[in-house]
């Protein structure tokens, strides 16, 4: 059968709620982000699929990943600001079981770069995945990285 499918009715109600987040503290989210929440219905379906279409579980992952993307500053991120060295420790190939596709960090590369630079090891897989797909992957799973 499969995991559950983001409704337009869900969606809306959790673009609703982070939203009234957003209004509440202000200064813990960046405007583009919110901008984000607010037009683009397959990054809030993303979430709601990550998140098994919980309300409430969808709302504190946009929550945290969104507070992450602030306290990082992932939307100002250029590309230019990274060495191809970094870029290509990250690389995309085929497609999972669901059709989602696959990222690869390769081990050797990542192991050196990751040693000069520690920031380095949250940014670089999600700004590569985000310029590579149609929306932003959950920011709060590449931190454990």
């Amino acid at each position: 059968m499969g995991p559950p499918k983001p409704t337009p009715a869900l969606i809306a109600q959790v673009r609703k709620a982070a939203l009234e987040a957003y209004e509440k503290n202000k200064e813990l989210y960046d405007a583009a982000d919110i901008e984000r929440i607010k037009n683009e219905d397959l990054l809030v379906e993303r979430y709601l699929t990550r998140e098994q279409c919980d309300p409430e579980a969808t709302i504190e992952l946009i929550s945290c990943a969104l507070r992450y993307s602030k306290r990082v500053g992932l939307a100002q991120i250029k590309e230019s600001e990274f060495s191809p060295e970094l870029l290509s420790m990250v690389q995309f190939q085929g497609k999972d079981k669901q059709g989602n596709r696959t990222i690869y960090i390769r081990h050797k590369t990542a192991k050196k770069i990751l040693k000069r630079n520690s920031k380095v090891r949250c940014i670089t897989p999600t700004f590569k995945f985000d310029r590579h797909t149609e929306c932003r992957f959950s920011s709060t799973q590449l931190n454990k990285l």
